[in-house]
């Protein structure tokens, strides 16, 4: 009997699209963060459309992989980029429920 155990991915980095559309139309916002992330835009741009998807290709790809759940962690720079404490707590928590709103737009089959 070969029971396999369903995977659960850890940090699995984000960005919502509407942040990876600006990066994207944003030569200098994108040079930015590819910056921050060491890597460079060309290396990035690829990426970007990758954090960005929460549909088809990152269920694809949790499907193939055998994963089953994958905790979701916005990708660098993040909320500490946010200087003012009252913004950032507001960014965090738009940020907190972003991945929540997923489950509601594919619920699991039943």
């Amino acid at each position: 009997m070969n029971t396999r155990l369903p995977k659960i991915a850890l940090e699995e980095a984000y960005l919502p699209p509407t942040e990876v559309a600006r990066v994207l139309g944003d030569e200098a916002a994108l040079v930015q963060l590819s910056d921050g992330g060491g890597v460079t835009t060309d290396d990035y741009r690829p990426i970007l459309h990758r954090l960005g998807d929460f549909d088809e290709a990152r269920l694809r790809g949790m499907d193939e992989a055998g994963i089953a759940h994958a905790i979701l962690s916005l990708t660098a720079p993040g909320i500490q980029r946010i200087v003012d404490p009252r913004k950032a707590a507001a960014q965090a928590r738009l940020e907190n429920d972003f991945p929540h709103r997923g489950p509601e737009r594919r619920p699991l089959p039943r």
